[in-house]
């Protein structure tokens, strides 16, 4: 049964005294007053939820759930780099094939590109309409300057496929891609050396991350419900717990590891190391709560 609310507003020092009859060690009491006036409680105490036992916090010091924070937020930027770059290639492998079938405007009309085995004629038609309304919604809203060059050159109700791309969000494409026929799919799971089963795991996973990351969720203690496809050859890197793989940050990194390889050889994961390393200190045990084997993250330079 459920019960009213019934909570009264707290000053900064109340705040802080909460956390203190909880069992928080506090080092610096105005350091930690001037932090709790610009990061919210609740915000705080997201990261200070593995140290919170039988209702008292154990060994931990309100300075270093501060710290927590800060390094998460590192964390988090850093990983939205990473996947901004396989966002910015899944969409453009998607814009290739559907442009290269159908021309600049084909994409509109779903029945040249959906799977017909899988969507009734009526199913298909009721996603196009939502498709061009979330298209022409989105439109209105670009910045992007060749989407106003496109409209006052032509005479054209929407953007081609190349441009209309460019104002749809990473989601909006992986619903394009659970549509596409089953050879369209392969094409493009091909490009990156993966079954359709494991794309589509690991892009609704950095889908997930990647949306989390960019609104200031945390994501360093992130318990996920469903882990993505993990091949076999990877899980020498991910700590293992009462007989399963982990369900934590560290598929992420391997995911993000394996996709990297392929878009951009190159890619140099520093600032995610260096993340992960100041958050457990050369520590394994850390790293283990984080799904790591181990802290020193070799895998990522490999």
């Amino acid at each position: 049964m459920k019960i009213k609310y019934i909570a009264f507003h707290l000053s900064y020092e109340e705040q802080l005294q909460k956390f203190i009859d909880r069992g928080m060690e506090v080092k610096d009491k105005e350091f930690c007053l001037t932090k709790l006036s610009s990061i919210n409680y609740y915000k705080l105490k997201e990261f200070s939820i593995p140290y919170f036992k039988n209702g008292k916090y154990q060994d931990i010091s309100l300075e270093r759930i501060i710290k927590r924070f800060y390094k998460d937020k590192d964390i988090r930027l850093a990983l939205l780099s990473a996947i901004e770059k396989v966002e910015i290639s899944f969409k453009n492998k998607i814009a290739y094939v559907l442009g290269d079938k159908f021309g600049a405007f084909g994409y509109l009309d779903f029945k040249n590109w959906i799977d017909k085995n899988e969507y009734c004629k009526h199913y298909a038609k009721l996603r196009e309409k939502q498709f061009k309304d979330n298209l022409r919604a989105k439109t209105n809203r670009t910045f992007n300057p060749f989407v106003k060059e496109f409209f006052n050159l032509y005479d054209e109700d929407f953007l081609p496929i190349w441009l209309a791309i460019e104002v749809l969000t990473f989601g909006d494409t992986l619903e394009i891609y659970n549509l596409m026929t089953k050879s369209d799919k392969i094409k493009i799971a091909n490009s990156y050396k993966c079954t359709i089963s494991e794309l589509k795991s690991w892009l609704e996973h950095l889908k997930l991350i990647r949306n989390m990351s960019a609104h200031n969720s945390g994501i360093i203690d992130i318990k996920l419900r469903t882990v993505p496809i993990i091949r076999s050859d990877w899980k020498i890197n991910l700590f293992q717990y009462n007989g399963n793989y982990t369900n934590r940050i560290a598929n992420t990194l391997v995911i993000l590891k394996y996709l990297l390889n392929i878009i951009n050889p190159k890619f140099h994961f520093g600032d995610i190391a260096k993340g992960f390393q100041r958050l457990t200190k050369g520590n394994n045990s850390y790293a283990n709560m984080y799904g790591l084997v181990d802290a020193k993250l070799a895998f990522l330079f490999q």
